[in-house]
């Protein structure tokens, strides 16, 4: 086996801890920089000068094929984004709105009505914001479970120099040995028809037209859970063992592997759509993906050079 030296990215939370010279298609050139992270719109570069964003759109194609850009993911991430800053900026406006009515119930103080109706905007507000906590501190803990989960297993791999085996109940082919299994579910993206009403006659009043309507039926691709059952990733290829579903895909063919603090997502060679699995620990799931890829023998890493590093 010759010796070589890798290192793993694991969706959006691992970075790369090696300098290189980066040149943005406008010519502009980051001498001896160290990817401090990358982020699915770009990557942050630490140089001596200081630290900078660049972003995907700025950089050749094979720099964002390298650090496993994905349009789609980016433009979604950045409405995210834009939509948490907008509830940001209306909760203030929210609360506001919340003590003037309370302050116009409190006119009417001998109203046992308006009384209730204060206690009940009291009462819901309380709930909401308990249940935004709660939410937000479960995610927390998830995110920080699955890291320690990953760095455990990170561990185990370089003190072994192998890959640890896992039981399952497929049946193996000759040369092949199981890495991952967990209970899992199947996406994949469906066409879902909609119609689209509009009205070809005048209005007389707010809701109200006379004449006819038209409309049209418009598709949109939209997610959609097909199954469930196990997945199950070898050496060779990552099965999914459904109900009513199977899919079994060489590890050869798979292009990228994106993952998030639930699922894998699975770009593959001669399918035009994406699937999408549940995982027990998707960053461990993609991870071996991508080790698998790499490596001529993942239960014999002696001689390659393992740089596994996960950042928060």
């Amino acid at each position: 086996m010759n010796s070589h030296a890798f290192v793993i990215l694991v969706g959006c939370f691992a970075s790369t801890v090696l300098a290189d010279d980066f040149k943005t298609i406008n010519g502009k050139e980051y001498k001896d920089a160290t990817v401090s992270r990358v982020e699915t719109d770009g990557i942050v570069l630490r140089t001596k000068g200081g630290v900078s964003k660049v972003y995907f759109t700025e950089l050749p194609k094979d720099v964002q094929e390298r650090f496993y850009y994905n349009p789609a993911k980016a433009v979604a991430a950045q409405r995210e984004r834009e939509q948490i800053a907008l509830q940001v900026k209306q909760d203030p406006r929210r609360q506001a709105g919340e003590h003037r009515q309370l302050a116009a119930v409190a006119q009417h103080g001998d109203d046992s009505t308006t009384i209730v109706v204060a206690t009940i905007i009291v009462i819901v507000g309380a709930i909401i914001a308990i249940v935004a906590v709660a939410n937000a501190k479960q995610r927390r803990e998830q995110r920080a479970l699955l890291f320690k989960q990953a760095r455990g297993w990170a561990a185990t791999v370089q003190q072994n120099h192998a890959l640890p085996t896992v039981a399952t109940n497929i049946i193996l082919k000759p040369g092949e040995t199981a890495f991952y299994s967990s209970p899992s579910a199947l996406y994949e993206t469906c066409a879902v028809r909609q119609y689209q009403a509009a009205h070809s006659g005048f209005r007389v009043a707010k809701g109200v037209y006379i004449g006819g309507t038209s409309g049209r039926s418009v598709s949109t691709q939209q997610w959609a859970k097909l199954d469930t059952g196990s997945l199950v990733i070898t050496n060779k290829r990552l099965v999914f063992d459904g109900g009513s579903q199977d899919r079994t895909i060489p590890l050869n063919k798979v292009v990228t592997v994106h993952n998030s603090l639930t699922q894998i997502e699975l770009a593959v060679e001669g399918r035009q759509k994406a699937m999408v699995f549940e995982a027990a620990n998707p960053l461990i799931a993609s991870l071996i993906i991508r080790l698998c890829a790499q490596v001529s023998d993942p239960l014999n890493l002696s001689g390659d050079k393992i740089n596994i590093t996960f950042n928060e």
